[in-house]
Parts: C-alpha cells; sequence; structure tokens
C-alpha cells in the first residue's frame, strides 16, 4: 500500500501535463491486466486502460477502476465480498501502474487495442470525462460491475457494440471455475464465496459475462479485437 501511495503522488505531478487539449492525432489505448495478489481484493487480478499520447513529453495515463477505501480493514473486506462497497476511478502514470505491480511482482500484460482514430479519440474522452461526476463511483460487484467490466464497456461502446458481437454465447467455465486460480490459494475464501453466491457458482456465464475475468477479457480481446 506504501509503495501504492507514493505512485499516486508521483503521478499527481504530472496528471496535469497529461490531461486534453487533445493533440491532433487520437492516442494509442492500451489495456492493461495484471495477475492475482496476495490480498481478497486482488484474487482475481485487476485491469486497468491507458491513454498514451504521441507526444513524447505528455506521460502515458491509466486509469484505474478498482480504488476504494482500502484502510477500512473488515468492515471493507465484507463490504466487497457482498457487492456494497464503493469504488472509483482514479488516474495514474503508467510508469507508477508498471512500478506498483512490479515491486508485487505480479504478471503484467499489456494490450494496444486495434482502434481507428474515431474510436481511439471516443475513449480518450470518455476516461477523462469518467474522472467526475456520477458514473465516477459505483457498487463493486465481482461478476457484474468491477475494474474490468467499467473497461469492458468502455471499448465496446467505442467500437459501436463490436466487442458483445457473440457475447451472449455459453462460456464453457463456470463462475466457480472462472474464479478457481483466486480460491486456491485462500480456502476460507471458498467457504465465503459459497456463503455470499451460493449455486449461483455453478452456472455457467455468457461470454460478455465471463469478461469480468481480467484474463478472460485479456483473451476475448486479443481473439476478438486483434489485441496481442
Amino acid at each position: 500500500m506504501k509503495l501504492l501511495v507514493l505512485a499516486l503522488i508521483l503521478s499527481f505531478s504530472t496528471i496535469a501535463n497529461a490531461q486534453p487539449g487533445l493533440e491532433k492525432q487520437a492516442p494509442f489505448i492500451d489495456v492493461m491486466t495484471f495477475g492475482v495478489g496476495a490480498v481478497v481484493f486482488e484474487k482475481f487480478g485487476h485491469a486497468a486502460i491507458c491513454v498514451r499520447y504521441h507526444d513524447e513529453h505528455r506521460d502515458p495515463m491509466c486509469f484505474n477502476f478498482g480504488v476504494t477505501d482500502f484502510h477500512e480493514g473488515a468492515p471493507m473486506i465484507w463490504s466487497f465480498l457482498r457487492g456494497r462497497q464503493e469504488f472509483w476511478v482514479e488516474p495514474l502514470t503508467f510508469a507508477g501502474m508498471m512500478a506498483f505491480y512490479e515491486a508485487e511482482d505480479r504478471d503484467i500484460f499489456v494490450q494496444t487495442l486495434p482502434l481507428t482514430e474515431a474510436q481511439a479519440r471516443a475513449v480518450e474522452i470518455k476516461l477523462w470525462a469518467s474522472l467526475e461526476g456520477p458514473d465516477s463511483r459505483y457498487h463493486y460487484d465481482h461478476f457484474s460491475e468491477n475494474c474490468t467490466t467499467r473497461i469492458r464497456d468502455v471499448v465496446n461502446e467505442a467500437t459501436e457494440g463490436k466487442l458483445a458481437v457473440g457475447g451472449d454465447a455459453e462460456y464453457p467455465l463456470t463462475y466457480r471455475e472462472l474464479g478457481a486460480r483466486g480460491y486456491a490459494s485462500a480456502p476460507p475464501l471458498v467457504a465465503i464465496a459459497d456463503f455470499v453466491f451460493g449455486r449461483s457458482l455453478e452456472d455457467h456465464p455468457t461470454v460478455w459475462e465471463a469478461m469480468w475475468n481480467p484474463a478472460t477479457f485479456r483473451t476475448v480481446i486479443e481473439q476478438r479485437r486483434g489485441a496481442v
């Protein structure tokens, strides 16, 4: 947590330089996904989306939709597990994001989305606008409203719904199987998940719904959008 605070402090000093005025060319849009971490809210990985400019003097800026008050302790964890914890979006420089997850020794994947100029511009405008207003905050839900689904929705909107095409097909894994890697290292989490979610864990999500999981989202945007 101290590393994250330091990264945020360093980032805020450069955010003012990154905000639009928009460049004449639309920026590159990168999706970052991360492997699982040690604590309960890191058990399913994480995702962020970044705006990377052509001007080398402008810092690439990432938008993290997985921010909450992590100092609340046990009440936060219980609220988090029940889908009642308020989360919000905060900007962080690409360097700050990389430094934090490298320090935690977690897998890091970066995929540049193959977007048109208009699509990339739409993502850029949407992300900066997300820092204010009612859409900046939401109640976290593991399977329907989390740091990854927020990015999924931004990308889908910018591509005129192309990411959602075929998304109503059944995904081959159940919700439980999708979360198995995270559960495996924390047996108490299995019991809590069974208590909170019950038999719904045995359901198969659609492909669209399965993109709540950062690893699934990474695979889908590679297969369907060519984001290597």
